[in-house]
């Protein structure tokens, strides 16, 4: 997909939802099928592999929304958190399943990590819905005089 492509697909789907006069939903809509995209690809897929195929699609799109790429940047690390979790193929059930006594199985592993997933699902809200969080964080770091 070429440059000139991407632009008028932007272009395009951002025209049919200024139409509605409504550009706080476009840019909403886009951010929840990325991250959608993010966390369907990350069940099946390492970070390493999502990084090298999809975010030289997805980052122009972004930058021409007008997002900023380091909070883009945090948000798609908060999915790849979520997806380091989630089955079929969170690995991080596998290192605990390599280190667990060996009446614990993998499914057990699984079912532990339901709330934890639900924490970080909430985190990845806070972060997709409240930028200013990632944004304006050195404002909140108390300085030393």
């Amino acid at each position: 997909m070429d440059a000139s492509s991407r632009d008028d697909f932007v272009i395009a789907i951002r025209s049919a939802f200024l139409k509605k006069g409504n550009k706080q939903r476009f840019s909403l809509i886009f951010l929840i099928i990325f991250s959608l995209i993010f966390l369907v690809l990350g069940m099946f897929m390492d970070w390493v592999g999502i990084v090298l195929l999809i975010m030289p699609v997805f980052l122009p799109i972004v930058l021409k929304l007008g997002f900023d790429p380091i909070w883009f940047g945090i948000l798609f690390c908060v999915n790849m958190q979520v997806s380091f979790l989630s089955p079929p193929f969170g690995p991080a059930a596998f290192y605990l399943k390599s280190v667990a006594p060996p009446h614990i199985s993998l499914i057990d592993i699984f079912r532990g990590f339901g709330p934890f997933i639900c924490l970080q699902l909430i985190v990845l809200a806070c972060v997709m819905f409240f930028p200013e969080l990632t944004q304006n964080f050195h404002e909140f770091v108390p300085r030393k005089w």
